[in-house]
């Protein structure tokens, strides 16, 4: 969606472009010639992190990469409840989400558990089931040691609030992207460690490591504060009072 700020003399300085990805600053194979930004100020609003986002812009849009202003996405922090964490006999983790063939396909971790002799519990809120992964999912449980329980997906807050509850969770990255999904900001809101990995990046022994309590292949490094919604307000003030001075 783009949207106009300022259209003084007819000629566009200054628009918010908002949009999950570049797709609008860049055009796709069957699509025609890309079409000049004239923005002075743009915002990008996504879940992935703000550096991966400026390497992108650079290398895609080189010639509109100093006028875009990359805001993320807001979230309200205020609303966020965590239960008390108290660690289980045997590991419990979590995953929440979509699976996806060929882009966020969880055979080779089910394949993986399946070699596992120890018991655990991996709870999956799924909020929509394809049915070549309800009959994974189904063929699974019969391999592994441990249990692996489907549950009925829930509202946002009180997913956020089951997953505070285990010992850790897990994130499927997409084989096709680097882009990180915002599913990572509502799992640092659950406040447990984050293993995030796909078919080519997962570490079998990491994943052992964590089931003993030892969460050292964690995903580090993500600062909520930059995603509450006062401070994405804020920004997105001073984006247009900044438009404004270019009428």
């Amino acid at each position: 969606m783009l949207h106009i700020v300022a259209e003084p003399a007819g000629e566009v300085r200054t628009a918010l472009l908002v949009d999950h990805g570049l797709k609008f600053l860049r055009p796709q194979a069957d699509e025609g010639p890309l079409h000049p930004v004239p923005a002075a100020v743009a915002a990008v609003l996504d879940g992935a992190p703000l550096q991966d986002l400026q390497v992108e812009i650079r290398q895609s849009v080189p010639q509109h990469s100093l006028r875009v202003r990359i805001i993320p996405q807001g979230f309200d922090l205020s609303t966020v409840r965590r239960l008390p964490y108290t660690p289980h006999a045997k590991p419990v983790f979590a995953y929440a989400g979509r699976f996806y063939e060929r882009i966020r396909d969880p055979k080779f971790f089910f394949d993986f558990l399946a070699t596992l002799d120890t018991d655990f519990r991996f709870d999956l809120y799924v909020n929509y089931l394809d049915p070549c992964f309800r009959e994974m999912i189904r063929e699974a449980q019969g391999r592994v040691t441990g249990e692996i329980a489907l549950h009925d997906p829930l509202p946002r807050e009180k997913l956020i609030e089951r997953l505070s509850q285990a010992d850790f969770v897990v994130n499927f990255d997409n084989a096709t992207s680097n882009a990180t999904p915002s599913k990572l900001i509502d799992y640092a809101m659950s406040g447990r460690p984050i293993l995030s990995f796909n078919e080519r990046t997962f570490d079998p022994e990491g994943f052992r490591a964590a089931l003993s309590g030892d969460y050292s292949a964690q995903v580090k490094g993500i600062d909520l504060s930059q995603y509450d919604i006062r401070r994405i307000a804020d920004r997105f003030e001073e984006l247009i009072d900044e438009g404004k001075k270019t009428k």
